[in-house]
């Protein structure tokens, strides 16, 4: 059980913050001790920097939460674009690629077909040209 007031208080010239301590009115006067005061004292003084301490702890915490935020977003976007360059230049590879071959395929299929369709009628017209040279 307390027996004193205490009172913080902020002096208005420098701005520093005070204690008053007065005693309780109720208070017997042989209960009064200097100890007591101190223990006071110092439980107010704790109590005061635990305030301050977990304060600064919080703005810590909310300041690298965001630094954090932001450097996890950064990380990603440059994954992204990474990624997004590898797949790009895989895919224009693999195109280009398949293109080249079904190309080759189809222009050995039409000069195979023309050779195969034309064959006879070159055929004819040799005949007939070595016909005219004899």
């Amino acid at each position: 059980m307390s027996h004193l007031c205490f009172q913080h208080q902020q002096n208005l010239s420098t701005g520093a913050p005070y204690t008053t301590i007065k005693k309780d009115p109720h208070m017997p006067k042989d209960h009064s001790s200097f100890e007591e005061l101190e223990k006071q004292l110092a439980k107010d003084a704790l109590e005061k920097a635990l305030k301050e301490l977990h304060g600064e702890i919080t703005k810590d915490i909310d300041k690298n939460k965001e630094t954090f935020s932001k450097e996890i977003q950064k990380t990603l976007n440059a994954f992204k674009v990474d990624l997004e360059d590898t797949i790009s230049k895989e895919l224009e590879q693999k195109i280009s690629a398949h293109l080249k071959n079904n190309f080759l395929d189809i222009s050995t299929k039409v000069t195979s077909s023309f050779y195969e369709s034309s064959s006879p009628f070159l055929k004819q017209a040799e005949e007939d040209l070595q016909r005219l040279h004899r």
